[in-house]
């Protein structure tokens, strides 16, 4: 399953578009997705607009793949279960941040293994299929893609300050 989220308070349209886009033209694949107040409405998955903390752990938990906004919430928590995750930085321009600070975020966390990071939404299905292809076997083989203690560290380093 393929878990999309775009955070609690904002909704990310240019990125579910993308995803409800691929999920059209890839109907197989199970795609839930935690879309926010959005502007557009998925025709081609599930989706809600909020998750309880227990649903949203439970997305977690059972998807192969997380598509995400560049939050750190999510990327830790991806990072520390061994979740591959694709990610798409909110930008400023399009009015979905005050600011650019998630391509800073996202040049930081770039050189991790099992990160994807999509420079515009129209890369985001050609990387999720690529991720689906290196991914395949990630339910059966999860201790592989496991991440260190000490690179969640980092990264919770890097957001403090």
């Amino acid at each position: 399953m393929i878990f999309l989220t775009v955070g609690s308070q904002l909704a990310f349209d240019r990125l579910t578009k993308s995803v409800d886009e691929w999920a059209s033209a890839n109907p197989d694949v199970e795609v839930f997705g935690q879309i926010g107040e959005s502007g557009y409405i998925p025709q081609h998955f599930k989706y809600a607009t909020t998750l309880t903390p227990m649903e949203y752990q439970s997305m977690i938990d059972n998807s192969d793949i997380i598509i995400s906004h560049v939050g750190m919430g999510t990327i830790i928590t991806a990072l520390d279960m061994g979740k591959p995750l694709l990610l798409l930085p909110r930008k400023a321009e399009y009015g979905e941040h005050r600011n650019n600070h998630q391509l800073a975020t996202a040049k930081f966390v770039k050189q991790y293994k099992l990160l994807e990071i999509a420079d515009d939404e129209c890369e985001v299905p050609n990387l999720l299929d690529r991720m689906i292809a290196q991914y395949k076997n990630v339910a059966s083989q999860p201790e592989q893609l496991k991440v260190s203690p000490e690179l969640v560290d980092e990264i919770n380093n890097f957001i403090n300050g």
